[in-house]
Order: C-alpha cells, then structure tokens, then sequence
C-alpha cells in the first residue's frame, strides 16, 4: 500500500512539474511576451500621429465643433418629433384600461362588420376568414379590460412578466411609478380611433399591421435605452431568416441602432470610445465599404447592410459597458443560441420524418438543419461562437442555474452534430481544449495523457470504423485544399493579368485590393461546377477574402483576430495571481474557433451569420474593457486615456 502510495505521489509530482515547465515556457517565452503586450500595442498607437488626430477629433477642443455638436442637441431635444413620442407616451401610460378595453371592443366590432360588408355585400375579394378572427379576438380582449379601472402605467408597474422585460432591457421604472392608480378616461377618442382601426384593418394585412407596431415600439425603446436595441439585435439574429422581408428587418434594426446610440451620445448620456482592436475594425470597416461600394458585381443595398453589419461591432462594444449590460448581453446570446440549436433540432426530425421512406442519411438530413440561417454551415458557425459562453455560465455560473446551462450546452453540440458540418466539430474539439488549458492548468495532464494513448485507441479502433472516420474529417480538408488550389490558378492565369499597358500596375492592384465579386464568378466558372452563391460556403474565409479582397482583404482579419487573442490573453496575465473571470478565456475559446472554421469555410455570405460575428467579438472587446476598469491602477484602461474618444457631454434640460 505504501509503495502504492509512493509511485501515485511520483507520477503526480512528475506531471506537476512538467505542466509548470510547460506553462513557465508557454507564459514567459516569445509566445507569452507576445500575447501579453496589448498594453503596449495599445500605447503605441496612442502616442502615434494617428491617435492625436483621432483624440483632437473625438474630444472636439475648438469652439466651432462645440458649438455644432451642443446644436446637435439641442435640436434632438427641442425637435417636435421626440416631444411629440413622449406626450403620446405618457398619455397612453396615464389612460385608463376601461378606455383601451372600449378602443379594442370598437376596433374588433368595426374590423369583423368591415369584413362582412366587403365580402358578403360587395363581393370583394379580402385576405379570408383571418380578419374575422382578429377582429373576434380584439373583442374579447376589450371586454376583458372593460372589468378593470387602472391605468396602463400602473397595471404594467405591478405586472410580474412586464417586470421581467423591464429588468431585462434596463428600462426605467420611473415612468410607470409616476401613475396614478385610477387612469384618465378618454372615450371619445378612444371610439372614434377604434372605428377608423377597424375599417382600415380590412385594408391592410394583419402581419403588416402587427410587424408596424412591433417596430414602433422597438423604436420607443431602443430610442429610450439604446442598449436594449443590442440584447434585440443579439436575440433576433438567429431568426431573422423565417421573416420573408429578413433583408430589410436586419437592416432596420441595425440602423435603430445606431441612430438611437449616436442620439443618445449627441445628447451626452452616452460616450463613445476606441482602443486598439476597436481601431483594425474601423479600418475593415472603411476597407469594407470601399470594396463593396466601388464593385459593380455587388447591390448598392448588399454594400450597405455589409457596412452597417460591421458597424454593429462599434454599437455593442461601446453600448455595454457595466456589469449588468454584459451579463444580459451573454445570457441572450446563450439564450439566442439554444432556442436555435432546439429550432435546428427540430428541423432535423421533421426532415427526418418526412423522408423516412426515402432512406435519407444524415448527412444528408444535416441540410435541413439551419433555424434561420441561409444554410448549415453559417448556422454552425454561429454556435460555435456562442458555445463558449455557454460553457463559461456552466461552469462560472450559480448552482441552480447548472442545469439550465448544462441544457444550452448539450443541446448546441447535439444541433452541430446534427448538422453534419465537420469542420465546426474540429472548431469545437480545439476551442474546448484551449478553453480548458487556460482555465486550469490542472487539465493539462489529462489532455497529455489523451494525447499519448491516441494513438494506442486509434490501433485498437477497427480498419472500417477508422477509415470511416478519416474519410468522415477529410472530407472538408479536401474541399479546402481544392479550393486553395484554384484560388492559386486563378492568380496565376495569365488571362488575368495581361502584361501590356499598364500591366504590371494592374497586375499589382489586383494582387493588393482584390479582384471583388468578380473574382468569386471567375473562381465559380472555371473551377467548379457551382454557382458563385453556391460556390462561397465551399470557399475557405482566408481565400474567399484573398479573391475579393486581395492582401490588404487578409490582413485585416488576420490582424483582428490577433488583437482579439492578444487582448484577451494580457487581461489574464494583469488578472494573475487573483481571481480570474471565465469571460476572457470564452473569448478565446470563440475566437479559435471561428479561425478553425474559417479555414474551412467563408460564412459572411450569410448576413445574420456577419452579424453574430461581429457582435460577438464586440462582446469580447467589451468585456475586456470593463474588466480593466476594474482594475485598481491599471495602466491598459482606456477609460481616461487621451485616446478615449469621450464625446463631452452637453445635456439640454
């Protein structure tokens, strides 16, 4: 037993001393000087010609900027528009629920007449028995509310799920508080309102009619709490796919906003700052536009939504700033991501019931499993982003949360499985192993272990089993190599760049800037079978931005992603020796795994699987900012830094 005991206690020791090796090498090598110098990086750029020029911008010194900007203000707090919004909002808050049950009882009345008098009287061809049971439901719903003599303000105050809305998006409570139990009575407008509402209800579809009032009140609040407009962008994404009109519902909600943070900075309630990694997004940003809006090959609405994609990265990095912010921002994307995952599980055993009799396999099943994605692959690649924020509320997270989160895990590993896309499994395998050697260095071991025996399972696997699997992970290898191969053809063409006139700087530009969406169409006649919207999810990130791009197209991801790792990596290094926060090394974890499947594939074709992109490193970026604020003496807070772009603040009572 001793000597049991004995050899235990070697071992052990042996592997302590070998993790401490290994991490003292890793952390106080070349590597670690390198991923821990965001501080410096960040100084530097600071101190450079640009950085003054950004600050003298930013801060806005000179009397004639101060004096555009406090006009700004004040014509945002003066306009009729914003005090119009308020006076409604405020008189709905403070009408009484009998006055709104008798608008509803009006409207359902006129709106169920209307459909009668236009289909049974005047024969007119109408949008079917819908509008009669709308205008039925709005009947019941008034008559409900005639039983009850509180005003709107005061029965959302003590309603418990509107509290949970309030204490999710942030708002103020304040307005509500300020109702009076007994609200105002206002019948005759009310009657004449719902009259009007119900005749032209047979006029306009219902999904319209509702789809404009949702946005009114996402206007409302978005314009109120700027921030709520983000944790929506973050919920919505996934989803926007099933709306017919996704295109432009993803463009509006990114452009509210936008418009409703600038407001609120303008006005001075918000402040709007830029480190390091928040400068290379603005360059991909300016590179962006540049590229989109001067290619023939690309829709003047697709050059928009792309640059206004990229600019969401700006609004969630500067929008969530507090302690609150960012775990409303994580638990929606964690949130967002397993109700997709349960839509894509979903999607899976429909496909898989309705061509039972078919013998479908599962790869093949895999491609009905999207949610609202444009396909599998963007699909995928969002989860992947999403699982290591998952995996952090695991483990991070209270005790009687575990179970909820162990849920959102399982189900995204099980809804990436099912879609059959192998390159998002290695992007998982890799960023859970990382997540878990910088978490606890105590892993280490274990994964050496698994890394010994390897190969001893792999001779124990069966012949069949093990060619299976091989052919199983090569299959999106092979894709990538094929692809990289044209890729290179292409430049080498000679059909390409033809050596005359001007030749060499041609050859020269194309190389630097990209060949744009023409060079994608090229790539898809010559080397594939497919066309080039079908081509893209086949392409690797790298090449795909290589071909419309050019060189300037790879460094600035490439440079992202750097930066991304680099910030990421110092927060950990100033946070040693303390408690560290799960939240940096989720950011890691996701930010390897969009690199692995970037590899393998190009998914910014699909515009929600860009915006999750973006939003979520911004997320990482935000956090690592507040982290640092937090820190007592911290020289890599930008918070009251010369580079801080801090707008001053010019509030109009």
């Amino acid at each position: 037993m001793k000597t049991a005991r004995t050899r235990e206690s070697a071992v052990a020791g042996f592997f302590a001393r070998l993790t401490r090796f290994v991490y003292a090498v890793v952390c106080e090598g070349f590597f670690g000087r390198v991923m821990t110098a965001y501080a410096a990086c960040n100084a530097y750029l600071r101190s450079s010609g640009v950085g003054r020029l950004f600050t003298k911008i930013s801060h806005g010194k000179k009397a004639g900027y101060r004096s555009v900007r406090r006009s700004v203000a004040q014509s945002i707090d003066r306009s009729y528009l914003r005090r119009g919004v308020s006076a409604a909002f405020g008189a709905l808050l403070a009408c009484n629920l009998r006055t709104i049950g008798l608008f509803f009882v009006t409207c359902g009345t006129y709106s169920a007449l209307s459909y009668w008098l236009f289909s049974v009287i005047w024969s007119v061809k109408s949008g079917g028995p819908i509008y009669l049971y709308i205008g039925f439901a709005e009947l019941v719903i008034g008559i409900l509310l005639l039983f009850f003599d509180l005003s709107l303000g005061y029965a959302l105050d003590h309603s418990f799920f509107f509290g949970v809305l309030v204490h999710f998006f942030g708002i103020s409570e304040e307005a509500f508080k300020e109702s009076d139990r007994t609200g105002r009575q206002g019948y005759a407008v009310a009657v004449p309102l719902g009259m009007l509402a119900g005749a032209l209800g047979v006029l306009i579809k219902p999904q319209y009619a509702f789809l404009g009032i949702l946005l009114f009140f996402i206007f409302l609040l978005e314009f109120s709490v700027p921030e709520a407009g983000v944790i929506l962008l973050i919920a919505a994404i996934p989803f926007v796919g099933f709306l017919s009109s996704s295109f432009a519902f993803m463009f509006l909600l990114t452009l509210l906003a936008v418009a409703a943070y600038f407001a609120k900075v303008l006005r001075g309630n918000r402040v709007f700052r830029m480190d390091l990694q928040d400068f290379v997004v603005l360059l991909l940003l300016i590179y962006t536009a540049l590229i989109t809006f001067f290619d023939r090959g690309v829709s003047a609405k697709s050059a928009v939504l792309e640059v206004a994609l990229v600019g969401i990265y700006f609004i969630v990095s500067n929008g969530i700033a507090t302690r609150q912010w960012l775990r409303r921002a994580r638990g929606t994307l964690v949130l967002s991501a397993t109700a997709a995952a349960v839509v894509g599980i979903a999607q899976f055993i429909v496909a898989a019931v309705l061509d039972s009799e078919k013998g479908a396999t599962i790869a093949t099943l895999g491609r009905a499993v999207h949610c609202g994605f444009s396909g599998r692959i963007p699909y995928a690649a969002f989860l992947v982003l999403a699982f290591p924020f998952a995996l952090s509320f695991l483990i991070g997270g209270k005790k009687h949360h575990r179970l909820l989160f162990g849920f959102s895990v399982l189900s995204i590993l099980a809804a990436l499985v099912l879609t059959w896309v192998q390159s998002a499994w290695l992007a998982v395998f890799f960023a859970t192993i990382l997540f878990f050697l910088v978490f606890d260095k105590r892993t280490f071991p274990f994964f050496l272990s698994a890394g010994i025996l390897a190969p001893l399972v792999r001779a124990m696997v069966p012949t069949s089993s093990r060619a299976f699997l091989l052919r199983l992970f090569h299959m999106d290898a092979e894709v990538a190599l094929a692809r990289g191969s044209a890729v290179r053809r292409i430049y080498k063409e000679a059909r390409f760049f033809r050596l005359g006139s001007g030749g060499k700087i041609r050859f020269f530009r194309e190389v630097l800037l990209g060949l744009g969406r023409n060079g994608i169409a090229q790539f898809s006649a010559f080397y594939t079978a497919l066309p080039a919207d079908t081509a893209e999810e086949t392409l690797s990130f790298w090449y795909y931005r290589l071909l419309e791009g050019g060189v300037i197209g790879v460094l600035l991801p490439a440079a992202l992603f750097f930066f991304l790792l680099q910030n990421c990596f110092s927060l950990l290094a100033a946070r040693r020796g303390e408690t560290r926060s799960v939240w940096p090394i989720a950011g890691i974890a996701a930010v390897v795994g969009a690199i692995v499947i970037g590899i393998f594939h190009y998914t910014w074709y699909d515009y929600s699987a860009m915006g999750a992109f973006f939003a979520v490193i911004a997320l990482i970026g935000a956090d690592a900012r507040y982290e640092r604020s937090t820190m007592p003496n911290d020289v890599e807070s930008g918070g009251n830094s010369p580079y801080s772009a801090e707008i001053s603040y010019y509030r109009v009572d």
